[in-house]
């Protein structure tokens, strides 16, 4: 926020790509070393779930916090109070930090484990395959998705007020969630797959208002359902070497995706939905392969 007040950088769009991604990774790496060395494992499907509803709560507020700041022309009051959030929520993520077990150490509750890089990111194939469908998933759920609703004709109000319901889906679905991941059967990734894929085939038929919205909230819910099932085992081992590996593997996996994803979506919008048909219900079998290598939940 400070560059973007002082310096020329928000006027080109590798300017605001380079400091966005500069600045916004260090805080999802907090975010998800808090969520790795804070969880308690027996309970880590519920914890997970509702980390991220409160995350999808809080991006809805900053979201509308943006497009105040937008409409009223850049007003310092808004701008200032945009600042202090994000200053109070760095320190914040900062002082809860949980401290770094090194190798040979005891385990702690609130301590989260360094482990070799290299190991790490070759030990695990099937979790790395579940990440990537995590990915590619999201490219076709979400990142082109509104790109898809604007070509096919719908407005961009309705598509900000179809998008703004989500944090209220996924704060609904916290127990179901929590229930599905903690019993161990990957039942959340058939739920995943068969919510997906039905959220596209509506889009198939004639758009309206009704279908719209339940087509996005089956979205919302499908890339709850899988990512929250994932993520979840990715916390169980408490490593924050773990977490740099996925947020690599997923980093490769949109390199890949979102190329394909746009094309598809730009040049052959029904193919765009027939891919992402099958992309929505192969994320049953990776899914219940990549957790077959992870420890079971308690029961």
């Amino acid at each position: 926020l400070f560059l973007f007040l002082c310096t020329n950088i928000s006027q080109t769009p590798w300017g605001v790509g380079i400091t966005l991604s500069l600045f916004v990774t260090g805080y999802f790496q907090m975010c998800h070393a808090n969520l790795s060395g804070h969880n308690s494992k027996d309970e880590v499907g519920f914890e997970v779930s509702l980390s991220k509803a409160i995350m999808n709560i809080g991006g809805l507020f900053g979201a509308s916090l943006a497009g105040l700041i937008v409409f009223s022309g850049d007003s310092s009051i808004l701008l200032v109070i945009a600042f202090l959030g994000t200053m109070c929520s760095t320190i914040g993520l900062s002082i809860t930090l949980p401290r770094v077990r090194q190798s040979g150490e005891d385990d702690m509750t609130t301590s989260i484990h360094v482990a070799p890089l290299l190991e790490t990111f070759c030990k695990d194939l099937p979790m790395t395959i579940g990440t990537f469908a995590e990915a590619f998933w999201e490219s076709f759920s979400s990142l082109l998705m509104p790109a898809y609703l604007i070509l096919a004709g719908i407005g961009t109000t309705m598509i900000g007020v179809i998008f703004g319901v989500q944090g209220i889906v996924v704060a609904m679905a916290i127990p179901l969630v929590g229930k599905l991941i903690h019993n161990g059967k990957g039942q959340e990734f058939q739920c995943a797959a068969l919510l997906g894929s039905s959220s596209l085939i509506l889009l198939l038929m004639p758009l309206n208002a009704a279908v719209l919205l339940i087509s996005h909230v089956f979205r919302v819910m499908s890339k709850f359902f899988y990512h929250s099932g994932l993520e979840s085992r990715w916390y169980g081992d408490k490593s924050f070497t773990q977490i740099f590996v996925r947020e690599l593997n997923l980093t490769l996996a949109r390199i890949v995706s979102i190329p394909l994803a746009c094309r598809l979506c730009f040049e052959h919008p029904l193919l765009f939905l027939v891919v992402g048909i099958i992309v929505a219900l192969l994320l049953w079998p990776i899914g219940k392969w990549a957790i077959s290598s992870r420890p079971q939940m308690h029961s």
